[in-house]
């Protein structure tokens, strides 16, 4: 096995990567001089890549380690494009062979490696060129004896190896490598859910559930249970978005925080269970987080130190009672006295879940066309967000959250939560009654609840902010900048 089997490779897209091939980022960008910053090795000029190259496995990292390993018979003295010409011809025999034993563990159908079948995994979300994240080759692995071979075989022909459980968390990442070149070990055919305990309030599933297949599931058992989950709800799963510590909008919207028990195939192919999943036949995997000695779930998200294929988490259970509201400010200057007030509410759990601060570009995407406001590109005027405002009962600032628990509970926070609010006087204050059907109310109430919604990749066509995820303060002056909205 390599020396260093952990390459330090960022997160991207629900799991992290792990690669069999230490050291490699960064090799080939430091131009002459420039070497492997975990051990001495070759003399390296900038990354050149010779015409006729295709294949997006070669001129990658980790054909510099390979040379230098010895894998594909390079001379060190040589470099630039002559490490290509002499190297190209044994990287792809050395590719194929990898191939044709990937192909063997997981079948023909489920190693994909023609432009067609790759174009899913290139997409990045990013203002970068597509072809730098283009993967040589994408696995579709069904059990947990599959991926330990896969990571054998990745080990044996030093393949760099890149995972998602869905690939649509998007907001964090989306189904694209890190790195030109590296495989993609696609999970979304481990789809079970493995339990779900209704009086426990917890959930166990494998990587590629979605939170819509368990939405669905916990409906059709009647559970009164619900869910938190990240703006792109529906396509996300909760493994990767809890991996990369995504969070929701409901009392449970931190979700590594609920977070109990994982699964995870490590680099040298042996299989760890966190917490209580340690011990045989245990039926605490997923009540007790902490299990004995260390605790080690943390270093399993936004890093590559292992493939989790399975993962517990805690449930909240439907309240009694629920009450979303939106409160509303017509001034820019205000969001100041909203942040202040907003704090010791959150601090002291009056409003249990994470509130969002929407500015009035952001929620108009949900009402409106850009084309009735103003015309070709270029920021929208003050007054046209003020007849934007004033069109749609919009304020300047939209402040969503909501109180949850026993009608008695709920009575006396909202109390606590209006005389906050109501000191300044600027403040108006909605509930869902007053809220009606408005589009951009009803859409926040959703996530705030638990429900499956998309409604976030319509307002991202009018604001220009990062979506998904997140609960964020918004700035006119960013806000503004777009002149995507329709």
């Amino acid at each position: 096995m390599d020396a260093h089997p952990i390459a330090r490779l960022p997160t991207r897209g629900g799991l992290a990567a792990v690669s069999t091939v230490g050291g490699i980022r960064g090799l080939c960008r430091g131009g002459v001089g420039s070497r492997d910053p975990v051990d001495s090795g070759v003399l390296l000029k900038p990354r050149v890549r010779p015409s006729g190259i295709q294949s997006p496995f070669v001129a990658t990292h980790t054909t510099i380690r390979l040379i230098r390993d010895g894998y594909l018979g390079g001379q060190e003295e040589q470099h630039g494009q002559q490490i290509y010409r002499v190297t190209e011809k044994r990287l792809r025999e050395v590719f194929a062979a990898a191939i044709a034993e990937f192909r063997r563990i997981v079948g023909q159908d489920s190693v994909l490696v023609t432009a067609e079948q790759l174009a899913p995994y290139i997409k990045t979300m990013m203002p970068v060129p597509d072809a730098d994240h283009t993967p040589s080759a994408a696995l579709l692995a069904t059990t947990v004896e599959q991926i330990q071979k896969i990571v054998g075989i990745c080990n044996t022909y030093k393949v760099p190896i890149w995972m998602i459980s869905t690939g649509r968390n998007f907001g964090y990442g989306s189904a694209a490598p890190a790195e030109r070149g590296q495989v993609v070990l696609d999970l979304k055919r481990m789809n079970r859910i493995l339990e779900v305990d209704p009086d426990l309030c917890f959930a166990l599933v494998e990587a590629g559930v979605t939170y819509k297949q368990l939405y669905d599931y916990i409906q059709e058992h009647k559970y009164p249970l619900w869910l938190s989950c990240p703006a792109p709800s529906a396509i996300a799963g909760p493994t990767g978005n809890t991996l990369d510590r995504g969070v929701g909008y409901t009392p449970y919207g931190e979700h590594f925080l609920f977070a109990c028990g994982m699964e995870v195939v490590l680099a040298n192919g042996e299989v760890l269970r966190t917490g209580m999943g340690s011990l045989p036949k245990s039926n605490t995997w997923q009540v007790f987080k902490w299990g004995y000695g260390p605790y080690l779930d943390g270093i399993f998200t936004q890093s590559n130190y292992g493939i989790v294929t399975k993962f517990g988490f805690w449930l909240m259970p439907a309240p009694p009672a629920f009450k979303p509201f939106v409160i509303q400010y017509e001034n820019e200057d205000d969001i100041v006295e909203i942040v202040e007030t907003i704090r010791p509410l959150r601090i002291s759990g009056v409003i249990p879940n994470a509130i969002v601060i929407a500015h009035a570009l952001y929620e108009a995407p949900t009402k409106a066309k850009r084309s009735d406001y103003v015309t070709g590109p270029g920021a929208i005027t003050d007054d046209a967000v003020r007849q934007i405002m004033k069109d749609h009962k919009l304020g300047v600032w939209n402040v969503y959250a909501a109180l949850y628990g026993t009608q008695e509970q709920i009575d006396v926070n909202w109390k606590i939560v209006t005389d906050a609010f109501s000191k300044s006087g600027k403040a108006k204050i909605l509930t869902e009654e007053e809220a009606g059907d408005d589009p951009a109310f009803q859409y926040r109430a959703a996530l705030m609840r638990g429900d499956m919604t998309l409604k976030e990749f319509s307002l991202t066509t009018g604001a220009a902010a990062a979506p998904c995820g997140s609960h964020r303060s918004r700035r006119r002056a960013g806000a503004r900048r777009s002149s995507r909205w329709p």
